[in-house]
């Protein structure tokens, strides 16, 4: 598959190009699998490119799992099972990110999940509320991946405490979309994802 194949329609993949521009270079990463050209890999869309439609066969895409970090990205690319999609969002979603996501959800099928891991922080929680924003304005619900503090092996390198105040608009986010378990788990401490374990939801 080449790029400029994107500029227009996605034929046949279950992935798709997300653009977010950093340090002067597009992380427009995808993992993917090509049903058409029975092809496993991965690859980066230029800044020019704009998804107008995605198609995805039946067989895929039936869960869809945006990660924050390009480590955990590359290791859970890795670990990708055929029916799934995995994409870096690069930190905060983009306008243009969330403009490929939207076209991207409106393709999938309605039993399709849904998940976001990023990390135990505030960041990483406010950068789970854009992408759930997201799923609500096409009738879908976003589910969390690995960010329940009480499920982090112990012994895991931590970041910093949380500021009460930080720990405080989780919750509030938390709330907002739903996310009980991982409210009633959220404990003093902030954890990056790069530090646990990668692992697919079920």
């Amino acid at each position: 598959m080449h790029p400029l194949d994107l500029a227009n329609h996605v034929h046949g993949d279950h992935l798709f190009a997300l653009l977010k521009k950093s340090a002067e270079q597009w992380n427009t990463l995808v993992n993917f699998r090509s049903v058409d050209l029975a092809l496993d890999g991965q690859f980066s869309v230029g800044a020019n490119t704009v998804i107008r439609s995605v198609q995805i066969d039946p067989g895929f895409g039936q869960r869809l799992l945006t990660v924050e970090n390009l480590t955990t990205f590359n290791e859970m690319a890795g670990q990708r099972p055929d029916d799934a999609i995995v994409i870096y969002t690069g930190g905060m979603p983009s306008p243009s990110w969330k403009r490929a996501y939207a076209v991207f959800l409106k393709a999938l099928a309605p039993t399709a999940t849904l998940h976001h891991w990023g990390d135990i922080d505030l960041g990483g929680f406010r950068i789970a509320s854009h992408i759930a924003k997201c799923c609500e304005q096409e009738g879908r619900s976003l589910r969390l991946h690995g960010m329940r503090a009480d499920a982090v092996l112990p012994g895991t390198v931590t970041r910093r405490e949380l500021a009460p105040s930080a720990r405080r608009e989780i919750l509030r986010v938390c709330e907002r979309w739903g996310w009980g378990e991982e409210a009633a788990a959220l404990g003093a401490l902030a954890v990056e994802q790069e530090a646990m374990e990668p692992c697919w939801p079920e």
